[in-house]
This record gives C-alpha cells, sequence and structure tokens, in this order.
C-alpha cells in the first residue's frame, strides 16, 4: 500500500513540475506578445497609422483647362477639346515591372514608355501617380476599363487637349503647346509643373503661358488595397486659365495666307493709327496640331530639314535686305537734318561708288 502511494505522490510531482513549466512558457509568451503589441500600437502606433492612412488615402491633381485664345472679333484661334488621359500609381504594386508590362501591350507601345513616365515614383516608391499616356483613344479606353483588375494602380481620367480650328493659319503667331522637359522644369517659370504636363512652346502659347495656363486643383480619395477608387473625400476644383484675345483679324489672317500659298515669304499688316498688328504670316507654314501629342519623328526630320524652314517665324525672325523700304528712313533723316527739302531731287543710278 505504502508503494502504490509514493508512486503516486511521485505522479503528482512530476505532473506538477510540468504544469509549471508549461504555465511559465504560457506566459512568457504571453509578455512577449502583449510587449510587441505595445510598442506596434503605443512607441509605432503614431508613426503606423500615418503610413495606414497613405495608403488608403490617395492625393489626386485636378488639371485646369487652358485658357482661350481669340481674335479681336471673338473667333476662336485656341481652344480645348475632350480627352482621356492614363494614370499610374507605382506605389500600389508589387510587382510594377509586370503590371508595366501588361499595360504597354494593351495601349500598344513598349514597356520602355510607361517605365520612363515612371521613373521618379518607381526610384522613390511614393504612392504617387504619373501620367504615362495621354488622349488614348476610347478603345483603348474600353480595354483598359475592362482589365481593370488586372492593372492595380490604373485609373483612366478625363481631360482637355488643345486644338487649333485654324491650323497652319495661325502656327507661327499663336504658336503650340507640348510636353514639359526636362530642361523647361529646372527654369523658374515651369517650378509649378510635372513631367508629362503641356505647356506652351512657342509663339502666344509659350509667352502668355502663366495667365492661359490656369491653377491645379485636386481631391481626396479612398483607394482600396489594388489602389482603384472607392469614394472622393474632399475635391478643390482647379482654376480654368484666362482668355488672351488678340489684335489679330481672323479674315485678313486667312486672306493673306491664300495669297502666300505657294510662296516663301511673310505679310504682315499694321493698323497705322494704332500700331496694332492684324495679320501675320509667315510661309510656308505647318499645323500646330500635329505637336499637341507629340510629333511624329519622321514628320519633325521633314520639318526640320525643309530648305523652306517652316518652323522659323519668317515675320520676326527672318533677315532680308531693307531694299528701297528703307529710302523712306534715309529720306526723313535728310529732312530733318536739312540736307535736302521738299523739292529736292535726287538722281539714283541703282548703284553707289
Amino acid at each position: 500500500m505504502s508503494e502504490a502511494l509514493y508512486r503516486k505522490d511521485g505522479n503528482e510531482e512530476r505532473f506538477k513540475g510540468r504544469s509549471t513549466a508549461a504555465a511559465f512558457v504560457i506566459l512568457f509568451a504571453f509578455s512577449v506578445l502583449l510587449l510587441r503589441m505595445f510598442h506596434l500600437q503605443v512607441v509605432l502606433g503614431h508613426d503606423l497609422r500615418r503610413l495606414s492612412e497613405n495608403n488608403r488615402i490617395r492625393l489626386q491633381t485636378l488639371d485646369p483647362p487652358r485658357g482661350l485664345i481669340l481674335d479681336r472679333k471673338g473667333t476662336v484661334l485656341a481652344r480645348n477639346r475632350p480627352a482621356f488621359d492614363v494614370y499610374w500609381t507605382p506605389g500600389d504594386v508589387q510587382n510594377p515591372l509586370e503590371v508595366a508590362a501588361q499595360l504597354a501591350a494593351y495601349m500598344g507601345v513598349e514597356p520602355e514608355v510607361i517605365l520612363e513616365r515612371a521613373e521618379a515614383a518607381l526610384e522613390s516608391r511614393r504612392p504617387e501617380a504619373v501620367r504615362v499616356a495621354e488622349d488614348v483613344d476610347r478603345d483603348v479606353v474600353a480595354v483598359l476599363e475592362a482589365r481593370a483588375w488586372e492593372l492595380p494602380g490604373v485609373r483612366i481620367q478625363a481631360s482637355s487637349r488643345r486644338f487649333y480650328p485654324l491650323g497652319p493659319d495661325v502656327a507661327h503667331l499663336v504658336g503650340y503647346v507640348g510636353q514639359v522637359t526636362k530642361q523647361d522644369l529646372a527654369q523658374a517659370r515651369y517650378a509649378n509643373n510635372r513631367p508629362g504636363d503641356l505647356v506652351g512652346k512657342f509663339g502666344v502659347e509659350r509667352m502668355f503661358q502663366a495667365e492661359l495656363a490656369g491653377k491645379p486643383g485636386g481631391r481626396q480619395v479612398e483607394v482600396d488595397a489594388r489602389g482603384r477608387m472607392v469614394s472622393v473625400l474632399k475635391e478643390v476644383p482647379s482654376l480654368p486659365g484666362f482668355t488672351v484675345r488678340l489684335s489679330l483679324d481672323a479674315d485678313l489672317q486667312k486672306k493673306a495666307c491664300e495669297l502666300m500659298e505657294g510662296h516663301s515669304g511673310a505679310v504682315v499688316a499694321v493698323e497705322p493709327a494704332t500700331g496694332k498688328v492684324l495679320a501675320l504670316v509667315s510661309s510656308p507654314a505647318f499645323d500646330p496640331n500635329w505637336f499637341v501629342d507629340g510629333l511624329d519623328p519622321d514628320r519633325w526630320k521633314s520639318l526640320l530639314h525643309d530648305p523652306l524652314r517652316p518652323l522659323q517665324n519668317k515675320a520676326v525672325a527672318g533677315e532680308y535686305p531693307p531694299g528701297s523700304v528703307y529710302k523712306i528712313v534715309t529720306a526723313m533723316v535728310a529732312l530733318e537734318e536739312g540736307v535736302a527739302t521738299a523739292r529736292t531731287i535726287h538722281h539714283c543710278p541703282g548703284f553707289f561708288r
């Protein structure tokens, strides 16, 4: 009997020892978990909350409509037309290279085009939306919308594109817009622009860039884990650019273009009483609409190497001998200096030794 009791007491002692050890292990494990929770929620709580909000909330830029350019009678020389742009947020993507390749395949371009546009965002890994394509056609829009679940971080945004109704007739005066370059972004006048923005490159579009550009707006949106918009939290509308009205007369400009067709040279019509320019034509010309979405390399080469220099504004940049027009200047000087009078006659043989 005593031997049985001794065995029972021994089992109980061993059981108590194991129970105590297990309790210590469990207590230690829970202590580690509690310490970890304290570290995450108290020590790192503020930073983690900020990161989680950044993953859930995105800021989107709303581009402003560019201001109109009108002639003296209100005829539109430059306006905007509707377009669709493709934006991508690489920071929302685990495998950006694969998504870029897939997006490029649907758009019919090389992946390098997408990656080059998104280079800065890829390096920083910030949740920043980058415009990777402008003015895509409706078929591409339909494909991207249908395949949105395969393209995390990709969205389509409606925008406006520049359009010149009179085309070549006002090319050298009104000018054109184009994508801002890295060299442009280094200048103070383009400090508020981003890669992919359209800015004035030539003519009135460039001279009045600040007035025509307008002020961008923005909106705060909530997105899901794949970067797709769920709701709009707050929106600040963009401010459209100012309208610029010129002294140009569109009808007179068209007539001057007709008269210069097939000829190389320039025509400038000025209102004598005010000095306002009513027409300014340089021939041959080009279509400014070619430059809006980027000029085709072959077309650019043909313009650049054309011996008649269609890209040059001959009315203001061409260098020509003044000819007989300058006789007015010399005659006025002679009269003012008393060298000649209104009755003085001078025979010009056509040369001077």
